[in-house]
């Protein structure tokens, strides 16, 4: 009943806010269109029909748009608009382009200035593509009509923002964007001699358009390179750079948990590398699954010694506490991994990973230990299983079972590829048969991918090592044997 009401509330919330953005974008783009008060009031009553006219069309015009926007949004987008986030960032670049593209054109620059680009690069690197293009796509078309449905302006401005989008895909650092600008400069440069050449343009003219294009492509990138670091912390997004950043081992609750919990943090470098080689191979974001491995046990730091990674000389506190009692306290290591994740300011994807990444699953053995001490049949499953909720996405998933096979592998006695590969696919199995992974859109297809990946690696952690002779008592050894000569003798 809680997850239908739940279900209900968040669909609402997602209504609300696409239609927000619609009304926002609709502003955004129509009124900077609009004649000024002052000419509607014409006197001839000629212009003040022209106008209304013209203000119908646009009105209608982009109404038309938003509607198509909606529905695009609406069927494959979605998920986007859980939060308000996206409807923020979309809203500000959008104003902010339609600001900056006003002010060129008020000031009679070449509207092959207007950096369309920008925009494409923003919305690409913090949402996603699919977004990107249909930004673009409304961009560019206020751009054409802002120009005085100019279609050298509309074209230039989308076929830059697209070559924008296909770029960011590849940004890993803060110089990737520099060299998109570039890019982007010279498919405008090609884009305007094309267009000039069909039109019969004099070289002068031409090379000014040329001048003014890739001058587009480099304003476009380093405006994007100067807003995303804000955006980026303002909404707490994290991009690749920042993902790169995290990954520094020098980070301080990384390093606080190598102190504290040197076994745990062993642990999730290993599960860092099983996730990552499992993201590659469903073309999940697969660094963003290495990057939540090595945080999503932090909260162990809180109890490391309750937690056998961290146990030296086999002395098991365990042993002298309550199943119960236990069961709370490894339980206890997810919530206090997502306070420890806020405090360290850790992006939202990563701090939902840390959550989800146990989803509610039984803690069998503490169970079955209850089991055995219960004589009143009052021990329940309910009260044994991780509070959730499940994976919501892939990349949490991947951290799940990379998780679970990682800390599996540390019990095999003959570690054979036969042995791993056995195990692997069990711990997936099981995890399917307990519905933990519905939620996740991870289908039987990628299921199978990822116990390939996870098998190959493990039997590369556990490959056989040639065992190498001492060498100094092979080179005594070596001294005492007799040589031919004394052999002879």
């Amino acid at each position: 009943m809680k997850k239908a009401i739940s279900n209900i509330l968040k669909d609402k919330k997602k209504i609300i806010y696409r239609w927000l953005l619609g009304i926002v974008i609709y502003l955004s783009l129509v009124c900077p269109l609009l004649p000024t008060i002052t000419n509607i009031l014409s006197p001839t009553d000629l212009s003040r029909t022209e106008l209304f006219k013209q203000i119908t069309g646009i009105s209608i015009f982009f109404l038309v748009i938003i509607f198509i926007m909606d529905v695009y949004i609406n069927r494959f987008l979605g998920h986007l608009f859980s939060s308000i986030s996206s409807l923020a960032i979309i809203s500000l670049v959008t104003i902010g382009f339609v600001s900056i593209s006003k002010t060129i054109l008020s000031f009679s620059i070449s509207p092959y200035l207007i950096p369309t680009a920008a925009v494409a690069i923003v919305v690409a690197i913090l949402l996603n593509i699919e977004t990107a293009f249909i930004v673009n796509l409304i961009l560019s078309i206020f751009v054409g009509i802002a120009t005085g449905y100019k279609l050298d302006y509309f074209f230039v401005a989308m076929v830059g923002g697209i070559t924008a989008i296909l770029c960011s895909t590849q940004t890993k650092r803060r110089i990737d964007i520099i060299k998109i600008g570039f890019i982007v400069g010279l498919v405008n440069v090609a884009t305007i001699i094309s267009i000039d050449l069909h039109k019969g343009i004099i070289l002068g003219m031409m090379f000014d358009h040329i001048k003014w294009g890739f001058a587009n492509g480099i304003v476009s990138s380093f405006i994007a390179a100067g807003i995303l670091p804000i955006l980026e912390h303002s909404f707490n997004i994290p991009t690749d750079a920042k993902l790169l950043e995290l990954l520094d081992l020098n980070q301080p609750v990384l390093k606080q948990l190598s102190k504290e919990a040197p076994g745990t943090y062993q642990s999730c470098l290993a599960v860092g590398t099983l996730a990552e080689a499992a993201g590659d191979s469903i073309k999940a974001n697969s660094l963003l699954a290495k990057v939540a491995s090595y945080y999503h046990d932090i909260g162990k730091i809180k109890k490391a010694s309750y937690f056998i990674e961290n146990q030296i000389q086999n002395k098991n506190i365990h042993n002298k506490i309550t199943p119960i009692m236990s069961n709370l306290v490894l339980i206890s290591h997810v919530k206090d991994g997502v306070k420890a994740a806020k405090e360290a300011k850790l992006p939202k994807l990563i701090i939902d990973i840390i959550e989800q990444h146990h989803g509610t699953t039984l803690t069998s053995f503490f169970f079955q230990r209850a089991l055995e001490n219960d004589n009143h049949n009052s021990v329940k499953e309910e009260d044994f299983r991780y509070p959730g909720p499940k994976p919501q996405t892939k990349e949490a998933a991947v951290v799940m079972l990379a998780d679970s096979v990682e800390a599996a592998s540390r019990t095999l006695q003959e570690p054979t590829s036969t042995r791993i590969k056995t195990m692997v696919e069990k711990i997936i199995n099981n995890k399917f048969s307990d519905h933990q992974l519905d939620e996740s859109t991870l289908t039987l297809k990628d299921l199978s991918k990822i116990a390939k990946s996870f098998t190959h690696i493990l039997i590369s952690m556990f490959h056989s090592r040639i065992e190498y002779p001492d060498t100094n008592g092979s080179n005594g050894s070596r001294d005492k044997q007799p040589s031919k000569k004394d052999k002879n003798k």
